[in-house]
């Protein structure tokens, strides 16, 4: 799926107007809302002869695979969208790069030591979707920004 979305990403900053991506891309990040909160079912059973190695790749992406995708756009694609515009940190956009980089690793580097986690439950579920929804309307207000500002074309055609 991280594959999947660093083509996505490539692929439609090389060939949308910068408007059209942010429409694009605001319609790719709400249906992964749907698919949250995440979790394999208590009933769901190993195919016989099964090993639980061999099915994690399909329950994965059954479970977590449209949000991590929309997710793993959202580094290089806001980059794009802020570079096409007239504002001056546009100039230089990889700050956003590093600035997702540190925010990933202080969570990863916090997540297990963070004792609530444990006791967070059926809660955490419901945290992820808050999370996950927040994170799509900061998506559509990037994308109304840039429909705002004056944009430069950014689309190479074929």
């Amino acid at each position: 799926m991280l594959l999947a979305g660093y083509a996505y990403a490539h692929g439609a900053a090389r060939w949308l107007h910068v408007r059209w991506h942010t429409v694009v891309h605001a319609l790719c990040s709400r249906p992964a809302v749907g698919a949250l909160p995440f979790a394999l079912r208590a009933d769901a059973a190993l195919p016989a002869g099964g090993h639980p190695v061999a099915v994690a790749p399909s329950a994965a992406r059954a479970t977590i695979g449209l949000p991590f995708f929309a997710l793993s756009t959202n580094a290089s694609v806001l980059q794009h969208w802020l570079s096409r515009t007239d504002h001056p940190a546009g100039r230089d956009p990889y700050f956003l790069y590093a600035a997702s980089n540190l925010g990933s690793l202080l969570a990863l580097a916090a997540y297990p030591n963070d004792r609530r986690t444990a006791a967070l439950g059926r809660a955490q579920t419901r945290l992820w979707r808050i999370g996950y929804t927040e994170f799509v309307v900061l998506i559509v207000a990037c994308a109304v920004v840039v429909w705002r500002r004056r944009t430069r074309h950014s689309a190479r055609r074929p």
